[in-house]
Parts: C-alpha cells; sequence; structure tokens
C-alpha cells in the first residue's frame, strides 16, 4: 500500500472565523473541491460527526463517509475517511496571516486499487497539482464574496436616505452655519 503526503497553504483575504467556517462546511466542498458533487450529512455534532460525499473519479460516481475526528474552532479540524480508492486523514490548521488567514492542508493518503497501479513519479504531481488548484478556487471563491459583501454594503450606505453615514454627510454640508463676510 502506497503512502502520499499532500501539504498546501494559501492566505487567504478573509478573516480566521469566516475562512474556517467555510471550509468546515462540509457542504461547500463542492463548490471548491473538485471532483466533489454533492455532500449531506450523516451523523450530526461536531466531532465524530460524519459527512457522505458523492465523487466523481475517473468517470465513476462514489460515495464517501468523511467523519470529524478532532474540531477546535477556528484554529483546526481533522477529518478522515476509511472508505474509497483513496483513504485519508487530513488535518487542517487556520492561522492569522497578514491580511488574512493561512489555511494549510496536511493529508496522509493511503492509495488502493488503480491508484496503487499507478507510478509515484506521475501520481503524486497530478495530485499535487490538484490540491493547488483546489486551494486556488477556494481563496477566489472567498476573496470575490468578501468583494460582493463590500460591495453590497458600500451600495446599500449610498442608496439608503437613512443611512447614518449619509445622514451626517448632509447634516455637514448642509446644516452647517453659514459665514458671511462682514
Amino acid at each position: 500500500m502506497r503512502v502520499i503526503e499532500l501539504v498546501q497553504s494559501v492566505v487567504i483575504a478573509r478573516s480566521i472565523e469566516e475562512v474556517f467556517a467555510f471550509v468546515t462546511d462540509r457542504t461547500n466542498d463542492h463548490r471548491w473541491w473538485s471532483g466533489v458533487m454533492t455532500s449531506r450529512a450523516a451523523s450530526s455534532g461536531l466531532s465524530g460527526a460524519t459527512q457522505v460525499h458523492r465523487l466523481k473519479m475517473l468517470g465513476r460516481v462514489f460515495e464517501t463517509p468523511i467523519e470529524v475526528t478532532d474540531h477546535d474552532p477556528p484554529r483546526s479540524v481533522t477529518i478522515r475517511s476509511q472508505a474509497g480508492l483513496t483513504p485519508f486523514t487530513a488535518c487542517c490548521t487556520f492561522t492569522p496571516a497578514a491580511g488574512g488567514t493561512t489555511f494549510t492542508l496536511h493529508a496522509r493518503l493511503r492509495a488502493l486499487g488503480i491508484f496503487q497501479l499507478g507510478k509515484p513519479l506521475v501520481l503524486i504531481p497530478v495530485m499535487h497539482r490538484q490540491v493547488r488548484g483546489n486551494f486556488r478556487r477556494l481563496k477566489e471563491l472567498l476573496e470575490s464574496e468578501r468583494e460582493r459583501d463590500r460591495h453590497a454594503a458600500a451600495s446599500e450606505i449610498s442608496s439608503s436616505p437613512s443611512s447614518p453615514f449619509l445622514t451626517r454627510t448632509h447634516e455637514l454640508i448642509h446644516d452647517r452655519p453659514h459665514h458671511q463676510a462682514a
């Protein structure tokens, strides 16, 4: 059995709480992790909770249960899956960084079946490239949502006549005492 180790990090311009909440909500995985079609809860709770991912790999659809084995908001979460073609354990850590959050994945996968037959010189770089692509998608997704949130807030402020910002600006411009030349 071949063991593959993956380590990947990305800095995301969002708060640690926002990145942790998004990444640990398994129902978001299909939005940024390639191959994930859907995710549904199989049990509830934090540690010990299980989600079932519906994945598409090599043209086939698989269901893989993923269990949360450790949960320390907003610093880390550890998940594992003992089923599928690549059983794994993954520890995700979240640390404050200048301008956002560093999200790091440390994963150990056991290659089974067809993956065990793959040549390490081909298989490992392909997996690393796929994870880098997933991290790029996550960064783009979260940072574009932040930009949309910022534009929505600015639009709301500028279009709302009752906003405190506009009210104070109006007071400063229109209601200040006028100085008359003596």
